[in-house]
């Protein structure tokens, strides 16, 4: 079975997490989204966007989603006991 993922290049290190974010989106909901929206969903700030926003932001675009860890991320999660 070959499975038809669309690719996108990174075009700076600290992007990557988005860039996977918009491979996934568009894979699983057929949703486009530019890098730039991708930041403000995330409220990326400087270099780096952390997992759980990640996790939680792909939720609210609505993929049900799994997110484990051994820290308590609540504050970063907003509260959301879906997870």
């Amino acid at each position: 079975m070959e499975l038809k993922v669309p690719f996108y290049a990174s075009k700076e290190y600290e992007e990557n997490p988005q860039v996977v974010m918009k491979t996934v989106l568009k894979y699983f909901l057929n949703k486009e989204f530019t890098i730039s929206q991708l930041n403000k969903h995330t409220r990326r700030e400087g270099f780096f966007v952390w997992t759980a926003q990640i996790a939680s932001v792909l939720h609210e675009l609505g993929l049900k989603i799994k997110f484990y860890s051994n820290l308590d991320l609540k504050s970063l999660l907003g509260g959301e006991s879906s997870f």
